[in-house]
């Protein structure tokens, strides 16, 4: 029965399964009123049959007058119904703060049905030739609170966004960022249709080749390299980011590192259902695998339901190093921020994960202490999710002085946005906008003699994202040593 109820809430809209329900009232009350022997008996009862054809003229009337206010309203985001949202408190407090936002009043249209993936929120989005559409939406326990789960698409850009554990307040810098986002997609969709790019493998080869060619001429121009800035955090957006003078890349090494590890974690489907499924979490982290394959790297992949806490820590705590070895720990998933302003951190999410149980996350702060008990001197953990970094910065991340050195002890923690940034998943890309375009730039890094330096790699990274147009920006963080860490031929 209930398959039967989510098929009817996927696929009918709200006003015809109302006019069902209705019907199938009359239906009933009709057949005990009358003291009917059979069901058929009903069927030839004037009094019903005229208030079904009534039922049945509203609910048609209904819908013209919205298919008609379609095609003169043009939303910018299109909100279905929030599963366990009691008297849609949390739609309602989430459209109207959008609004607010986009100073707009009329740039929110509810959708009165469910809508739960994404392919059925494209559909909307074309009906309502909205700039974005919310999908999966949910509302969650956390804490002895409640909380929302959603994804956005925006389909003239190609991205999805996961945005898990949102307040019925929204933050202010998360607000901006989905609003920023919904504009972006609006000012794509107000463009001639020749100028979007289709979602196609032949188009999607010339993007990929426009974009590196477009790196090409960056390093042609330009021999600086990002230096560090004193201090433990170095934000690589537009604003933040630092330049220093040109150095040279490290000498030739035939063997920097003794030996080179990398536990590889991947999770887009969860054990709770009220977690919303990403896209591409799983197949981000295969293609990581098979890249770090190529460079030698001895790789455990976990995936999915093997990626449960306690599997993971396990994993990290298997690996086996000497202090000239390089370990690598990429997780691609969700994440998500618990706890007060001043205690707040983000938490890895790992497939097992039962939200009113923190203990079953993984904080950055345990992922850092985790790692950092490995032998090896040279680390590096990767996180595409959301929220960067935020609680790593008190966390005993050190400051001081930096060198090119690869040989010199380092370890960095790398996310794929800033503290206050969702993760973008594209369609486009068929993957994670930060991993995609990490992979493109490493890609880049084999043609090098000598790889490239992290810092290098991501400033590469930076420049895809911002030419795609995607308001993402990577963070860096170095926790400990003075050194750099090189990938490609190492």
């Amino acid at each position: 029965m209930d398959r039967w109820i989510e098929i009817l809430t996927k696929y009918l809209p709200g006003s015809i399964i109302v006019g069902l329900m209705a019907i199938a009232v009359t239906f009933l009350g009709r057949f005990y009123l009358k003291r009917y022997r059979f069901y058929g008996d009903v069927l030839h009862d004037k009094f019903f049959l005229n208030i079904a054809v009534l039922i049945a003229a509203v609910v048609f009337l209904y819908l013209i007058n919205v298919e008609s206010r379609k095609y003169s309203h043009k939303p910018l985001l299109v909100v279905p119904l929030f599963q366990n949202d009691d008297g849609n408190l949390y739609r309602t407090a989430l459209s109207s703060q959008l609004e607010s936002e986009l100073n707009d009043q009329e740039a929110v249209e509810f959708y009165d049905s469910f809508i739960g993936d994404a392919d059925s929120a494209k559909k909307v989005a074309d009906n309502y030739s909205a700039s974005a559409v919310l999908y999966k939406a949910s509302v969650i326990d956390k804490d002895n609170s409640t909380v929302s789960c959603f994804s956005i698409l925006v389909p003239t850009l190609g991205l999805n966004k996961s945005c898990p554990m949102v307040p019925l307040r929204i933050p202010k810098e998360s607000l901006s960022d989905l609003a920023n986002l919904i504009r972006t997609g609006e000012t794509a969709r107000m463009k001639d249709n020749s100028q979007i790019p289709r979602d196609n493998s032949g188009e999607l080869a010339s993007k990929v080749d426009e974009l590196e060619k477009q790196l090409a001429e960056i390093r042609s121009k330009s021999d600086s390299a990002v230096k560090p800035v004193s201090g433990s955090n170095h934000s690589l957006g537009k604003e933040t980011t630092t330049v220093g003078p040109t150095s040279e890349r490290p000498p030739t090494q035939s063997a920097i590192y003794n030996h080179k590890y990398a536990l590889v974690i991947g999770v887009d489907r969860y054990t709770s259902s009220r977690f919303p499924r990403l896209r591409y979490a799983a197949s981000d982290a295969r293609a990581v695998s098979s890249a770090l394959e190529k460079y030698n790297f001895d790789v455990r992949l976990l995936l999915n339901e093997a990626a449960g806490r306690s599997n993971i820590l396990n994993e990290i705590r298997r690996i086996k190093t000497n202090p000239d070895d390089l370990v690598v720990v990429y997780f691609s998933g969700m994440t998500a921020t618990f706890g007060d302003d001043e205690q707040k951190q983000v938490y890895v999410i790992p497939s097992d994960f039962n939200s009113p149980e923190l203990s079953t996350g993984l904080s950055i702060s345990q992922f850092k202490k985790e790692v950092e008990l490995l032998p090896a001197e040279h680390k590096l953990v990767m996180i595409d999710g959301c929220y960067g970094a935020t609680g790593l910065n008190d966390s005993g991340a050190t400051t001081g002085s930096s060198t090119d050195d690869p040989k010199q002890p380092a370890f960095f923690f790398v996310t794929a946005t800033q503290d206050n940034q969702y993760a973008m998943e594209s369609e486009l890309m068929h993957g994670g906008a930060f991993t995609q375009s990490f992979l493109h730039a490493l890609n880049d890094a084999s043609n090098q003699a000598t790889g490239m330096s992290i810092q290098a790699l991501l400033q590469d990274t930076q420049a895809l994202l911002q030419r795609s147009k995607i308001n993402q920006q990577p963070k860096l963080v170095r926790i400990a040593g003075t050194g750099d860490i090189l990938l490609g031929k190492t």
